[in-house]
């Protein structure tokens, strides 16, 4: 009866530890109106940009090329991608993406540069740069977070296209950490047997 009765009480322990040791999809972002959002302009409008010499490619998560409305040539602009961490360990969480722009930009998360297309080349977009910040970082905040797309247009057109998404372990349930405390007494109460 008792060997039974604890390796029913260790596979509730093992599967509630499961639960709360994967990585959790925290939110995802796209420019365009093909892209899956979460990505803004932090003054004016946005509007999709086409261009032949724009990578034209897919990406997971979807986006397309965006720029500001009305846009001088010279124009700076900012976009933001913002989330919030809140329920998650930020000490698990990873961030991964891709980016273009025409003509020079850089990536920041939370004020610290992850990426830099400083030099008006065609290469910032005939293809998408990939950006990243691993959990071993420690530039993830407990709360809301910001990156940061710095971006500007050197003459001619201007366009602008990222994509990005954030996975973090949830942060444990207080009924998985019940479940463990009474699996140890439990345990420790059976082993005095």
């Amino acid at each position: 009866m008792k060997n039974k009765f604890m390796q029913v009480l260790c596979s509730a322990v093992l599967l509630g530890l499961s639960f709360t040791s994967s990585a959790a999809l925290v939110l995802q972002g796209g420019t365009g109106t093909t892209g899956v959002g979460n990505i803004d302009l932090v003054s004016g409008t946005v509007v999709d940009v086409a261009n032949g010499a724009y990578f034209s490619g897919a990406t997971s998560p979807a986006s397309g090329w965006v720029w500001a409305e009305n846009a001088d040539q010279f124009d700076d602009l900012q976009f933001t991608f913002t989330f919030d961490l809140t329920g998650y360990d930020a000490a698990t969480a990873d961030l991964s993406g891709l980016w273009g722009i025409d003509n020079v930009g850089t990536v920041a998360l939370n004020g610290t540069v992850l990426s830099s297309l400083p030099d008006v080349i065609t290469a910032n977009f005939n293809y998408l740069t990939a950006f990243s910040a691993d959990s071993t970082s420690g530039l993830f905040l407990a709360g809301v977070n910001v990156l940061s797309f710095d971006v500007g247009n050197r003459g001619g057109p201007g366009g602008f296209r990222a994509s990005v998404e954030v996975n973090a372990q949830a942060v444990s349930e207080p009924s998985v950490l019940v479940l463990l405390g009474l699996s140890f007494l439990a345990i420790r109460r059976l082993s005095r047997k």
